[in-house]
């Protein structure tokens, strides 16, 4: 793919004129969002107990169909949280994209409507953003909670002290262990290198942090400060369940490799390419258990295609074999 051929990604407008900024910004994109969710994920923030100078909470909704979600910001914000809806549905990207045209603070959180952060989050990752001017994003180890709230994993520890993670653009080149959730992003960043891409939608925040990475360092918090809910209602199931995430991770690295070091591709492209194929061999098994063959085999497909190794072809053989039993 010629570098022609690739779209510039939105422009992030500077915010203007000379009024005192806060520090945060936390914008919570919505989309007929659970009331409940939706709540917790407001509460979640109002119990940090940061003020207006310091933090702007509002909530962005993408023209949802039914319901007031403007009541349940109502209702949850206590007048502290602000709302606007947009006039016409904007999809991810764009409604991403809207949330920081609105921001004014120095730092950006984009929280999802059903997941949310604990106490001590923003306290933490300010802590660290402030230890260099380099740092463009910062993040905590994250926590996947089920749909009661009940912790089925946590990621994998990046480092065990707080710190710069050394080596973060070919890290986070290799594989995307950061969740939108866990991760602040300096507002000069985006107004550096744009938007998200509106062309992605299961792969758009990992385009993202490797484009950060490319002008930017990044921060680490090895505490669980953040927690991603994982439901059947989300955005991610249905992609994975249609294959729409994999012809998107095909197009997010081949915009990625437009742009990262060359040294940075060399190193990271296999590897990368071996991660992705382990998770869709994860995700076939997880398919052929639920009784879902078509799901399946769709996952081996992908797999085979990002890493046609020996192991990768036994491995499929296998799940194969028990969907031929079945």
């Amino acid at each position: 793919m010629s570098k022609s051929s690739i779209a510039a990604p939105p422009i992030v407008e500077c915010v203007s004129g000379g009024a005192q900024r806060p520090y945060w910004s936390v914008t919570i994109p919505t989309f007929s969002p659970n009331p409940q969710y939706l709540t917790e994920t407001i509460e979640s923030v109002l119990e940090q107990g940061l003020g207006p100078k310091e933090m702007e909470i509002e909530v962005v909704d993408d023209c949802s169909p039914e319901g007031s979600v403007e009541d349940i910001v109502r209702r949850a914000g206590l007048g502290r949280v602000g709302f606007r809806r947009n006039e016409k549905n904007l999809g991810l990207a764009g409604c991403w994209n809207q949330c920081l045209a609105a921001s004014r603070g120095l730092w950006v959180h984009i929280l999802h409507q059903d997941d949310k952060v604990l106490p001590g989050f923003y306290d933490a990752l300010k802590q660290g953003a402030e230890t260099s001017g380099s740092i463009g994003t910062a993040f905590s180890r994250h926590a996947t909670i089920d749909e009661d709230g009940r912790c089925i994993s946590t990621s994998a520890l990046e480092l065990i002290a707080p710190g710069m993670i050394p080596n973060w653009n070919r890290r986070i080149c290799e594989y995307n262990g950061v969740l939108t959730p866990s991760v602040v992003v300096r507002r000069k960043a985006y107004e550096c290198l744009g938007g998200f891409r509106k062309e992605l939608v299961f792969a758009l925040d990992w385009e993202m942090w490797q484009r950060i990475s490319t002008r930017f360092s990044a921060w680490y918090e090895p505490q669980v400060l953040a927690c991603c809910r994982e439901h059947s209602a989300s955005e991610t199931p249905r992609l994975v369940k249609t294959g729409a995430d994999i012809a998107d991770l095909r197009q997010c690295i081949r915009i990625c490799r437009e742009y990262l070091p060359r040294a940075c591709v060399a190193q990271s492209n296999k590897l990368t390419k071996k991660r992705i194929a382990a998770r869709f061999l994860r995700q076939a098994e997880a398919c052929r258990v639920a009784g879902t063959r078509q799901g399946a085999l769709k996952r081996i497909f992908a797999a085979l295609e990002f890493d046609p190794s020996l192991q990768v072809v036994f491995k499929s053989a296998r799940i194969v074999a028990r969907i031929a039993l079945r």
